[in-house]
């Protein structure tokens, strides 16, 4: 294996801490299942890399790493590596189901049946939700890492990809409560299909979070005294969220106010936002 794919493989287990012996070395299990299927047999050599020269495997561990950043479970973790082996590989149905059980069969059946229908009807991803959340976790993940590696593939194929995260799965990751994977599927999407108004948005947004710190910063020693168990934070908010769609074309809305989220945590929480919201105009404080 290659030092990517050792390296990979070690922060995925070091952030796996959370679970048991026995299910973190099922983990192990199917990542070197995974990696035996893809780097050898492969139903088309040239897949056994991607389209950026990374080793495939990086890509499995990557897509691992974030469910396992979500505390998702085993088995989860295990349809997560596994989840282009129907597809890309020799391995069959049978070993798959005889080696990790039927349901962590039923979560790559639903991503491997999931991508293949998703240009078609939201429904599919619908039904997909219904008889597998697990699948559907792992198609979000999987389309996450896959727009962060987008700038290797063909623009046909960017631009395919954006408009379906945008219609389709992004809605889904909110729907599921996953807002920070949301904001990126969105801002990712929306960086490929119109870059020169995503350009301008951060621009806008860099603009905003400077007038926020200018509010914020001459205040924190304040608050770091008087409330010393609160930790107060900044959080730039998601860039499409400056984007006015108008029939087929985006305009950048200029408003620098609400550009950052205020986030306290501690027993003087409440104090805290009153503070802010005396000081601090249209900002939202959580």
């Amino acid at each position: 294996a290659s030092n990517e794919v050792i390296n990979g493989a070690s922060q995925l287990f070091e952030t796996c801490k959370y679970l048991r012996t026995e299910d973190l070395n099922l983990v192990k299990d199917a990542l070197l299942i995974a990696h035996t299927a893809h780097r050898y047999y492969s139903k088309d050599p040239e897949k056994a890399t991607r389209k950026d020269g990374s080793e495939y495997t990086t890509h499995l561990i990557a897509v691992a790493q974030l469910l396992a950043a979500e505390k998702c479970d085993a088995t989860t973790l295990q349809a997560a590596l596994l989840h282009d082996t129907l597809e890309n590989t020799k391995m069959t149905r049978e070993i798959l189901q005889s080696s990790f059980g039927g349901e962590g069969l039923k979560s790559v059946d639903t991503v491997t049946k999931v991508e293949g229908s998703i240009v078609q009807t939201e429904s599919k991803i619908l039904d997909g939700l219904r008889k597998s959340p697990r699948g559907i976790l792992i198609k979000l993940a999987d389309r996450l890492h896959n727009l962060r590696t987008i700038k290797s593939l063909g623009r046909s194929k960017q631009e395919s990809i954006a408009n379906q995260t945008i219609d389709i799965l992004a809605p889904t990751a909110r729907e599921l409560g996953l807002y920070a994977w949301a904001d990126e599927l969105y801002d990712r999407s929306f960086e490929v299909l119109w870059k020169e108004a995503y350009d301008r948005a951060v621009t806008e947004r860099e603009k905003g979070t400077q007038l926020a710190i200018g509010t914020f910063e001459p205040n924190e020693q304040y608050i770091k005294n008087k409330y010393p168990d609160v930790t107060v934070s900044l959080k730039k908010p998601p860039v499409y969220s400056f984007v006015e769609f108008e029939k087929s074309s985006v305009r950048v809305s200029e408003n620098q106010n609400s550009v950052v989220e205020i986030i306290a945590e501690g027993e003087d929480r409440t104090k805290i936002i009153k503070y802010f919201a005396g000081i601090v105009q249209n900002s939202s404080i959580t």
